[in-house]
């Protein structure tokens, strides 16, 4: 515990410091800005992660004042775990907030551990095993009415098993995703979207709703169709207290590989537990985070959330649901776009989890 605090406050060391130092860009009305920052970051998946990021963002107009800026991020980061993570980030608004797109690039060296499908696996289901990953995603959408987008997205996902334990799952190739093989798919997108801010709301709420079909006519070597529903709530209580709330459900009909499965676990989707622990074709989770101000730049949250995986729907079962709750500690280091860095601890039926990382998980 006493190295986890160390590292949170040498990030709010090096972000004050690197803040101060970036280089600003005068707008006609906004200013864009380019910093510089080192990462610092603990999960139960990757231990203690260092690296480095350029955070660009620049407002495309100056007309629109509800038009959120847009952001270009590259990132690189090495784990204690032994994992290599690049990233390349991109989030745009054109056309005065008429069209908004993302985009991202990532590779990844990643030694991680397996539990088996579905919500009923057990610690002792481990197995250790390492993969290279290649992702790719692209979504575009047009502003159809007042918060109301819609658009298209293309997903694209590699992945290589370099190592495996022998005699386990993984080492039978008979597990979509154990044999290497890409996952191609297109998908359309609604969403709806009134919140007053984009990393740290206090009013408005936020919906997606996607659908994405994978097969072999756009090159993806397994078969199957993703609805995925998200929303997101967000109301002042009192003054600066805020509660949070989220519905997250992800619904695959077919045959998927199981890295990208729906799947609990990890910074943001029922924290405490091992990212992918629960793993399945479904999933459902709720959750819930109350957060207030403690004093200056510092702020607190209490949070708790209920979900699980399925394959169907008769599976669900209230005395097998898994819950997380827990605590967390907040440090505004960008006061105008309201970015926090957060370290959070979550409890579990089966344990706990330590994060350190930046921005809210709901």
């Amino acid at each position: 515990m006493q190295r986890l605090l160390f590292v949170v406050l040498m990030q709010i060391a090096f972000l004050q410091i690197f803040s101060h130092s970036s280089a600003s860009i005068k707008a006609q009305e906004r200013q864009s800005t380019v910093t510089y920052l080192p990462i610092l970051f603990y999960t139960p998946e990757t231990k203690f992660a260092f690296g480095g990021l350029v955070n660009y963002n620049f407002y495309t107009s100056d007309e629109d004042e509800n038009t959120f800026p847009s952001t270009i991020m590259p990132d690189l980061i090495y784990t204690l775990n032994k994992q290599i993570i690049a990233e390349l980030f991109s989030d745009i608004y054109f056309d005065k907030g008429g069209y908004h797109l993302v985009g991202r690039i990532a590779y990844q060296y990643f030694p991680d551990s397996f539990f088996g499908i579905g919500s009923r696996t057990t610690g002792s289901d481990a197995e250790n095993f390492t993969a290279r990953n290649f992702a790719t995603e692209l979504l575009i959408t047009k502003k159809v009415f007042y918060g109301i987008d819609a658009g298209v997205k293309y997903l694209l996902f590699y992945s290589k098993i370099t190592d495996h334990e022998e005699g386990k799952v993984l080492a039978q190739k008979k597990l979509p995703g154990s044999r290497d093989g890409y996952s191609s798919g297109f998908g359309v997108i609604l969403n709806y979207d009134n919140r007053n801010n984009k990393f740290y709301p206090s009013e408005g709420s936020f919906s997606n709703i996607s659908f994405t079909s994978y097969g072999k006519i756009i090159g993806s070597a397994h078969t199957f169709n993703r609805l995925e529903i998200d929303a997101k709530f967000y109301k002042t209580i009192w003054k600066e207290h805020i509660l949070a709330v989220q519905a997250h459900s992800e619904l695959i009909a077919g045959d998927p590989p199981f890295q990208i499965m729906p799947q609990l676990g990890g910074q943001n989707l029922l924290r405490g537990y091992y990212s992918g622990r629960f793993r399945d074709n479904n999933s459902m989770v709720f959750q819930s985070e109350y957060r207030f101000p403690l004093l200056w730049r510092f702020g607190a949250v209490v949070f708790a959330g209920v979900g699980d995986v399925f394959n169907r729907i008769e599976e669900l079962q209230l005395n097998n649901v898994k819950y997380s709750f827990g605590t967390g500690l907040r440090f505004r280091f960008n006061e105008e776009e309201k970015l926090n860095i957060r370290l959070d601890i979550g409890f579990t039926q089966s344990g706990s989890g330590f994060y350190v990382t930046i921005a809210e998980a709901i």
